[in-house]
């Protein structure tokens, strides 16, 4: 049986970029009026605040696409609606445990040494779980969120290390 999930999540923009995006404009906005008046070599400045502003805009819109297909795991990242960037790929063979993010089963992973990827909304009362992902005696703490149905195609692909509690 061949199982295939397709699902978007849309990440929160932090609160911090909307302002940053505002500075860089009155920022770039000021060194024009400033090199127009009498100081050209405020155009570098004007152009520098003028991209970062741009940059910022381009990457305050990000999602995370899963992509489920029969024990593989695929996270992309979608910024701007237009870039794609594969994420990760991972086979579930290798995943140690899966649970709810404020899981017991969880405690035995706490004080070792992780490496944390995030790719959820970003939103800590949204229902998130936490893959532990171990290859090559590298472990990963991946953190997701997904639907029902995504959770029980992980489930019945490793039933012994997916939990709901």
């Amino acid at each position: 049986m061949e199982a295939y999930i397709e699902q978007l999540i849309k990440r929160k923009t932090p609160g911090y970029i909307p302002a940053l995006q505002m500075v860089c404009m009155v920022v770039a906005i000021c060194c024009v009026g400033g090199a127009m008046v009498g100081y050209p070599v405020l155009f570098v400045g004007a152009i520098v605040f003028g991209v970062a502003a741009f940059i910022l805009h381009g990457n305050a819109n990000t999602e995370y696409e899963y992509l489920y297909v029969d024990k593989e795991f695929t996270v992309d990242r979608i910024t701007a609606q237009s870039r794609r960037k594969q994420m990760a790929v991972y086979a579930l063979e290798h995943m140690e445990i899966m649970a709810p993010e404020n899981s017991d089963r969880l405690r035995s992973y706490e004080n070792r040494q992780l490496k944390v990827l995030d790719f959820s909304a970003g939103d800590k009362d949204s229902r998130r779980f936490v893959m532990i992902y171990n290859v090559e005696g590298s472990i990963q703490k991946v953190i997701l969120e997904g639907s029902d149905e995504l959770y029980q195609c992980f489930f019945s692909a490793s039933p012994r290390n997916v939990f709901k509690d």
